[in-house]
């Protein structure tokens, strides 16, 4: 023990130089668990009728179908009434409506064969149609460029969109740069689906990515499209 006034130091401490007594056993922290890091999966919002995008896709729906409606009334009207042919107005009419579910039929088909045929894991295949001004966003600057917006960026692109467990891919002519033709799973925050009104079994696809981003899509084959973007991205 040292004496009274003089200070300790480690060799009289310890008896040993230059070491301190030692009073706790050191235990080495767990080692991390190896592996990779899961990435989060995307939102996946099923029919929400309240939504942003829902109103959206209403809105859109009329726009379009209305001027079609309209047309074909006006049709009708003037062989009717100008022409005097309402057999013909009337059969017309009538062939319009009853070929409606025989091409929705032939489509799904073609949709169902080309899911079975699609690369290893494919969740759905099916008809899309795209809007060319929503190019205009930095993030899909390519893309743009690629199917050439012209002056007042309008316009359509369509073909098979593909939905795999992590990835979706749009198949089109023109075809689209991979900035948008191929979409992962873990660069999107949130994946909303919405029943088109007034069209047979059409689907409205809202993308948002994980940088603000939106992409809009309309799809065929909403019922099948439903029931696949619960096994997208991990989401369960």
């Amino acid at each position: 023990m040292p004496r009274k006034g003089e200070l300790a130091t480690p060799a009289k401490y310890s008896g040993r130089p230059g070491r301190f007594p030692r009073t706790s056993r050191f235990r080495p922290a767990a080692r991390w668990p190896r592996g990779k890091l899961s990435a989060v999966a995307p939102q996946i919002i099923l029919d929400d009728a309240q939504s942003t995008a829902a109103s959206r896709w209403r809105t859109r729906r009329a726009l379009t179908g209305l001027p079609l409606l309209g047309l074909l009334l006006l049709n009708t009207l003037r062989l009717g009434m100008v022409d005097h042919l309402w057999t013909l107005a009337v059969g017309m009419d009538v062939a319009i409506v009853a070929a409606l579910p025989v091409v929705v039929r032939w489509l799904r088909r073609r949709d169902t064969a080309a899911t079975a045929s699609g690369p290893p894991g494919t969740l759905f295949a099916g008809g899309f149609s795209l809007s060319i001004r929503q190019l205009g966003q930095p993030r899909f600057a390519r893309g743009a460029q690629a199917v050439g917006r012209g002056r007042w960026g309008t316009g359509y692109v369509s073909g098979r969109l593909l939905l795999l467990p992590e990835r979706i891919r749009l198949e089109s002519k023109p075809r689209l740069t991979d900035d948008v033709a191929s979409i992962a799973a873990s660069d999107l925050a949130i994946v909303e689906l919405t029943k088109v009104p007034a069209k047979a079994n059409g689907a409205g696809l809202d993308l948002t990515f994980t940088d603000g981003a939106r992409l809009s899509v309309e799809v065929r084959q909403y019922d099948r499209l439903r029931s696949a973007l619960q096994m997208f991205g991990g989401a369960n």
